[in-house]
């Protein structure tokens, strides 16, 4: 399991360094676990800030804290929301799904 988020985030970072640098506004991690936090810990100090500021590690209450960033109304049901649309099945994240996959 620990591989497996290791190599989505290499993927995931792979993506934005080479086509989203200074086009993401805001990176959101959710149930990162003590490993996260801990590697997310060492190597923070060594991103540029901007792009530090840009990213959220939200902890246990992070229904209410997600809700405040980006609205309950744009939030699926499973998140804590009211959107009717399930989670991953969104226009923007069906098309973002598909660029991803050309990419990699």
């Amino acid at each position: 399991v620990v591989g497996n988020k290791i190599e989505l985030f290499k993927r995931v970072n792979k993506i934005f360094s080479s086509h989203y640098v200074e086009r993401c506004g805001l990176v959101v991690v959710l149930n990162g676990g003590w490993m996260f936090r801990t590697v997310w810990a060492m190597v923070s100090p060594f991103v540029h800030p901007n792009t530090r500021a840009k990213i959220k590690v939200l902890g246990s209450q992070w229904k209410h804290e997600l809700a405040d960033l980006v609205g309950e109304e744009n939030l699926p049901v499973e998140f804590g929301g009211t959107s009717p649309i399930p989670a991953g099945e969104s226009d923007e994240e069906v098309l973002l799904r598909k660029h991803v996959d050309r990419v990699i």
